[in-house]
């Protein structure tokens, strides 16, 4: 007379349902860690760096926009746009009213800001 286990594996293996072993399962997801993993590091860093360029390009402009207000002081357009490598760059001045002048430059690509600065100025004493 067979069994109870003996009659439970030849039950199993008639039937050709053989499960994984948590072993089986662990050994599994530790392979496909190690491949998505660095994957994800990869596209990580590469977005990150995007991300730095855009805003390093962004203060570029605006000290570039500063060095002529600083020269001009009440020459500022309120908003100036500039092409680099086929992308639209807008760049916005705000400036009060009173002395010091206060110059808010922001620097946005695709509507999104990029950069922003602020930096007080005097006004020249020819009134201009």
């Amino acid at each position: 007379m067979p069994s109870a286990e003996g009659d439970k594996k030849s039950n199993h293996a008639a039937a050709g349902t053989r499960g994984y072993t948590i072993i089986e399962t662990v050994i599994s997801l530790i392979v496909l860690l190690s491949i998505v993993v660095p994957l994800l590091t990869h596209f990580y860093r590469v977005n990150t760096l995007a991300g730095m360029r855009r805003e390093f390009v962004g203060i570029w402009l605006i000290e570039r926009e500063a060095a002529v207000l600083r020269t001009f002081p009440r020459e500022s357009l309120p908003v100036k746009r500039h092409i680099l490598k086929n992308e639209e760059w807008t760049i916005r001045t705000e400036v009060s009213e009173t002395e010091p002048l206060c110059y808010l430059l922001t620097a946005e690509l695709r509507g999104a800001m990029q950069a922003k600065a602020v930096f007080y100025g005097r006004a020249t004493d020819d009134g201009k």
